[in-house]
Parts: C-alpha cells; structure tokens; sequence
C-alpha cells in the first residue's frame, strides 16, 4: 500500500516537473482565460484583404445560423486566420452545401465559440491545440465558399448560433462594408 502511494506521489511530481519545463501547448494562450465569462472581439477569419469577394445567402437566420462568402478568385491558396485565441475543440467534414472541404471549431472562451466551414490544409494543427489570434490554421482555396458561425452560451442555454455582426472588431466590419447589419442578420 505504502508503495503504490509513493509510486503515485513520484508519478505526480514527475508530471507536473513536465508540465513546468515543457509547458502544455502554446504558452502565449492561458487556458484559465478559455473558461472566463468574457466575450472577445473577433478579427477577420483571412489574412488578406479582399480574400473575401462577396456574400452568397441570405441573411443569418433559426434556417441558416451562419455567414456564407465566396472568396476571391484571384491567388492561390489563401490563408484562414484564428478570428481571436482559443482551442481547437473541433475538426470534421463540412456540412454547409458549397461549403467543401473541412470545419474548424475554436472555443474563445466559457461563453463564445466560432465554427468556420470550407476550409481546406489544416496546418498541422489538431484538436487540443491553443492558437492565437491571427494564427494561420488552414487555408482554402481561390473561388471557393466559405462559412462562419458563432456560437454563444449565456451560461444556461447553448451554446447556440448568434449573428456575428456585433462581436466583430470594426476592422472586420469594415471589410464586409458593402452589407449591412440587416442583410447580414435578421
């Protein structure tokens, strides 16, 4: 009993020796943060501008909770920037007709996460891992569709769908000019 105790006790300083020195992902992202009740603003998902060339649905609506765009045809690949830090909480196929390719979900933090579909060349990035604002992780393609959701929890329902129009940093909103609020949301 005496051994099994110490074994433990050896294994929990050994660990958290590992997790000291090595640290546990990205350092610049403080996991603690991820689990705020804060709402950050949210960046441009393209690190270029004019990657985005126009809007293809209509309006966020219950039937279509997320923002589709074409994208520029000029180019090859275009990089897909993180809209602010977080986790990869999620990688899948897809679902959003058009859309092809791959979906990243980054979890911002206790209340907010953003969901980007259409995207293609994940960099090396997998599910777990802590990025920051403004980091490249994943491309897609000239000519192709791109989706963007953002989810929110108000700490008893969701997360849900919300229209991302008010979380957006005027940069952001500055580059979608020539929609309005009240074609981008109902």
């Amino acid at each position: 009993m005496k051994m099994l105790l110490k074994q433990k006790v050896f294994f929990g300083l050994i660990l958290s020796l590992g997790l000291g020195v090595g640290g546990c992902g990205n350092v610049s992202v403080d996991p603690l943060e991820l689990m705020s009740n804060s709402t950050p603003v949210l960046n441009s998902i393209t690190a270029s501008s004019g990657a985005i060339s126009s809007y293809v649905q209509g309006t966020f609506s219950q039937a279509t909770p997320y923002w589709v765009f074409n994208t520029s045809f000029s180019g090859f690949a275009n990089n897909l920037t993180a809209p602010a830090s977080g986790q990869i909480a999620e990688i899948g196929v897809s679902n959003i007709t058009g859309a092809n390719g791959y979906y990243v979900t980054l979890i911002h933090s206790g209340r907010m996460e953003t969901k980007i579909f259409g995207v293609q060349n994940i960099t090396g990035l997998k599910v777990g891992d802590y990025v920051l604002a403004g980091q490249v992780i994943a491309q897609f393609y000239p000519g192709s569709i791109v989706g963007f959701q953002v989810l929110y929890s108000d700490g008893t329902n969701g997360p849900v769908p919300v229209c991302p129009f008010s979380y957006l940093s005027t940069a952001f909103r500055q580059s979608l000019y020539t929609y309005t609020s009240s074609q981008l949301c109902q």
